[in-house]
């Protein structure tokens, strides 16, 4: 996954995302959970990913995402 390819997935998709205690979190809507598992290719061939539940979408630690592609999450989301 690129830079590019994730900011365009934000904006196609109206993701939100949000520093929280010098953390970087993003919510992924069920409907296209699919579609971002693909964007993180074989990611998941290592291992899982850590997210949290709710009633209509995930929340996942996206600066941990962002070290792994080697993404500068100011890049995604300002910390202002």
């Amino acid at each position: 996954m690129t830079e590019q390819e994730l900011l365009c997935f934000l904006a196609d998709n109206e993701l939100h995302t949000e520093w929280q205690e010098n953390k970087l979190s993003l919510w992924v809507d069920f409907s296209c959970l699919e579609e971002f598992c693909q964007l993180l290719g074989s990611l998941f061939d290592e291992g899982a990913l850590e997210a949290g539940l709710a009633s209509e979408h995930i929340i996942i630690n996206l600066g941990a995402l962002c070290e792994i592609y080697d993404i500068v999450p100011e890049h995604i989301c300002s910390r202002e």
